[in-house]
């Protein structure tokens, strides 16, 4: 197969990827660029997001010039439908192209850093969708070579860039529920096709469980939404397993002690019927947010509202501004790479998340012992 298709049906020569000591810097600002100019990687084992995509095409200050997937007959179709100029059938090619400023990594979670430190290295700002990577030395390097070729890079918890994720902050700094006591999360999301085919490439792979296991796909979220809200990473972890044909997990459930006075639970699975939930319970006050895909509000239509009960009153529904929540990422993507914004979702948060649900995977992998996380950084002040 061709290493490069081009709408105009022409070769790429391939060229050697810059150095990001030979690459002129970026200005502290970013403000030379009136567009940033995007590249997709995707892999046929991820579940790449066509509302993504969309949202992409629908933010002015962003461009989508090419996307590379090994399987080029896979998107091609996307690529015509959304007028794509290029499809590499190769990543390489890809990171290698001087018309891209930004690269978004969606292939398997296995890959995510690996080709996060490639994208980096090559001197490209990288929005990765989460998880980052599944370990917290890898967000640590990663970090070390964004500040060394003074790129942008962040990762894609959608939910962490929207709205209602912000007003739920809000809310308790109020201190209208008191002070947080403890949180319950849950995610299911039925994967019927679990145990296709299409998985067989990366079942070999070090660390393969990650991409078709719970935790690392659907746990992670009220994951990453406990320790946003607390602020930090929790002092010990422990957790539980069911597993699956191939060893992964497919089910798993979790607690978190974050210090004295607040503790987290989080319940994971992909063999029972779609479902997710989280709550907020303080010491005043309780916040519900129960629909079906409460970690993607807005992404399908939904009503972006929450409840809030409040001690010695009746529950009332908050809504919040409605946003795409792809967009919310992207928006907030593109501030940052080309107006020089703090990002929403800081590397500090993303080791603390990464640290958390990589120590819930020794401690299920041991029984349920306790497992302290290797803290690198408190998103205290994030």
């Amino acid at each position: 197969m061709n290493g490069n298709v081009s709408r105009g049906g022409a070769d790429k020569k391939r060229l050697k990827s810059p150095s990001s000591k030979t690459r002129k810097p970026l200005p502290a600002d970013c403000r030379e660029f009136k567009q940033l100019r995007w590249g997709i990687l995707y892999d046929r084992c991820a579940a790449i997001s066509k509302h993504f995509l969309l949202a992409l095409k629908s933010c002015p200050r962003s461009q989508l010039v090419a996307i590379a997937c090994p399987d080029t007959d896979r998107v091609q179709p996307i690529a015509d439908e959304l007028e794509v100029e290029k499809v590499y059938g190769c990543y390489d090619d890809l990171l290698e192209d001087k018309a891209i400023d930004g690269v978004y990594i969606a292939v398997s979670n296995s890959l995510h850093a690996e080709l996060a430190k490639k994208t980096v290295k090559g001197g490209k700002h990288c929005l990765v969708e989460k998880p980052l990577a599944t370990k917290v030395s890898d967000v640590i390097e990663l970090e070390q070579l964004a500040k060394e070729a003074n790129v942008i890079i962040a990762e894609g918890y959608a939910h962490l860039y929207h709205p209602q994720y912000h007003a739920i902050k809000q809310e308790i700094k109020s201190g209208c529920i008191g002070d947080v006591s403890h949180m319950y999360g849950n995610f299911d999301l039925h994967a019927k096709n679990n145990n296709n085919n299409n998985n067989k490439s990366v079942i070999d792979r070090k660390g393969a469980d990650s991409d078709i296991g719970a935790i690392w796909n659907i746990g992670c979220y009220p994951v990453s939404m406990m320790v946003g809200i607390v602020g930090k990473c929790p002092l010990k972890v422990s957790a539980v397993k069911q597993k699956g044909q191939r060893g992964e997990d497919v089910k798993m459930i979790g607690w978190m002690n974050f210090d004295e006075n607040v503790i987290g639970s989080i319940s994971a699975s992909i063999t029972c019927p779609t479902n997710t939930y989280f709550e907020i319970v303080g010491t005043k006050g309780r916040m519900r947010l129960h629909k079906d895909w409460c970690f993607h509000p807005d992404s399908w239509n939904t009503t972006n509202s929450f409840e809030l009960v409040m001690e010695g009153q009746p529950s009332k529904e908050v809504t919040v501004l409605c946003q795409n929540v792809f967009r919310s990422e992207i928006l907030s993507f593109e501030a940052s790479v080309l107006d020089g914004k703090r990002a929403v979702v800081p590397l500090t948060l993303s080791k603390d998340i990464v640290a958390t649900v990589e120590a819930l995977c020794t401690s299920a992998d041991s029984d349920g012992i306790p497992v302290r996380p290797y803290i690198v950084n408190s998103t205290k002040d994030t």
